[in-house]
C-alpha cells in the first residue's frame, strides 16, 4: 500500500491501494489498471500503491500504473511511485504502457516524487527489471 500525505488535522491525500490479479488464461488489457496515489488541495501527494499481475498470457494495448500523487502545495512534496510486478507464464504480447512515476509538484521541481519500480518476468525467459 502507498502511504498518504498530509498532516493529521488536515484533509490528507490517500496512498494508492493494492491490486493483485491472478488470471488462469489470457489477460487482455485494453483499458487501465491503476493504483495511483491521491491528491488533496494544499497537501503533499500520496504514494503510489502496488499492482501485482500473474497470468498465463498477457495481451492488449492498455496501461498499468502505480504513480505517485501530485501536489500543489508550496512547502510539501509529491508522492513517490509505487510498485508494479507482472509475471507471465507463456505469451507476452502486451504493447501497452506500464508506469510507476513519481508525482509532480506544481511549484518546486525538487519536490517531485521519486520513481517507483517495475518488475516484469516472462517465467520461461527470466526477469527484466525496469525503473523510471
Amino acid at each position: 500500500f502507498g502511504s498518504g500525505g498530509g498532516l493529521p488535522q488536515a484533509i490528507a491525500s490517500s496512498g494508492g491501494g493494492a491490486i493483485h490479479l491472478i488470471v488462469t488464461d489470457t489477460l487482455t488489457l485494453d483499458g487501465s489498471i491503476s493504483s495511483r496515489g491521491g491528491y488533496a488541495p494544499s497537501q503533499p501527494g500520496g504514494a503510489g500503491g502496488s499492482v501485482w499481475i500473474e497470468a498465463l498470457n498477457m495481451a492488449g494495448y492498455g496501461s498499468v500504473s502505480a504513480n505517485g500523487g501530485d501536489t500543489d502545495n508550496t512547502g510539501e512534496g509529491a508522492g513517490s511511485g509505487g510498485r508494479v510486478a507482472v509475471y507471465v507464464t507463456s505469451l507476452f504480447s502486451f504493447t501497452g504502457v506500464v508506469t510507476a512515476f513519481g508525482g509532480v509538484s506544481t511549484y518546486h521541481v525538487d519536490q517531485t516524487g521519486g520513481a517507483g519500480t517495475i518488475y516484469m518476468e516472462r517465467v520461461a525467459s527470466g526477469p527484466m527489471l525496469q525503473y523510471d
